[in-house]
Parts: C-alpha cells; sequence; structure tokens
C-alpha cells in the first residue's frame, strides 16, 4: 500500500509541474510596442526613427503581431511562443513566424522588448518601448 502511495504522489508530483513559462511570456508580450532602433547585418547597419523618417510599431495580441510603418498596416503574421536549449546555457524564449523564414529570440526587460533573428550569423536586433 505504501508504495502505491508514493508511486501516486510522484506522478501527481510530475503531471502537477509544468512549465508555464510560454504562457508567462507570451501574457507579458501581449500590447503595443513603439519601435527605437534596429542594428545589425552584414554592413553593421543602425537605423531609428530619426535616421528612416518612420514612425514603426507594433502591436502584438495572443498569436497575432501586426506590423505598423506611419500608421500603415504592413504585415500580419500568425506566431507562435516557444522555448529551446541556448547555445549559452539555459533557455531562449523564441517567437515561431508561421510561414516566414527567421525566428526571433525575445528579451525582455520590463518595458523593453528586443527582438533578435535567431540562428542568422548577420542578423538583426530590433528594440521596442512599450507604449
Amino acid at each position: 500500500m505504501k508504495k502505491h502511495f508514493l508511486l501516486l504522489l510522484a506522478i501527481t508530483l510530475l503531471v502537477g509541474c509544468t512549465n508555464d513559462d510560454d504562457s508567462n511570456i507570451n501574457s507579458k508580450l501581449i500590447g503595443e510596442w513603439n519601435w527605437i532602433e534596429t542594428s545589425g547585418g552584414i554592413g553593421g547597419w543602425y537605423y531609428t526613427p530619426e535616421s528612416t523618417g518612420e514612425e514603426r510599431s507594433i502591436i502584438i495580441t495572443n498569436n497575432i503581431i501586426k506590423k505598423y510603418v506611419d500608421g500603415e498596416l504592413v504585415a500580419e503574421l500568425n506566431y507562435t511562443i516557444d522555448q529551446v536549449n541556448s547555445p549559452y546555457g539555459g533557455y531562449d524564449d523564441l517567437i515561431i513566424y508561421e510561414n516566414e523564414i527567421f525566428d526571433q529570440r525575445i528579451v525582455l526587460d520590463g518595458n523593453d522588448l528586443i527582438l533578435y533573428d535567431y540562428n542568422v550569423s548577420d542578423g538583426f536586433q530590433s528594440e521596442y518601448q512599450r507604449n
């Protein structure tokens, strides 16, 4: 009887210990974000609203990212969140876009969001601030 109880307890603990990180990061992403800068690429390019003359923003919902330039919708992308082993140790949270070539690594720091092109040698990073 004691063995059955311990087995049941172990199963309950294993099933009860689910990873809620994906839903947690997703809830933190939801909202409107204003573009601050983009940098990277083979040429080390650096773009800002001042240098481009563009105001960019993204609106993130549970499964859609809408990209705007000067208030005009330019892209609507379906996405999911996934957590993968980081080559630097630990885990990376990724935005996996449906029907897109590149995914992006998510870094959230308070009201700042950085999206890094994932697994791209000469990729870009774009920084946003919560509206």
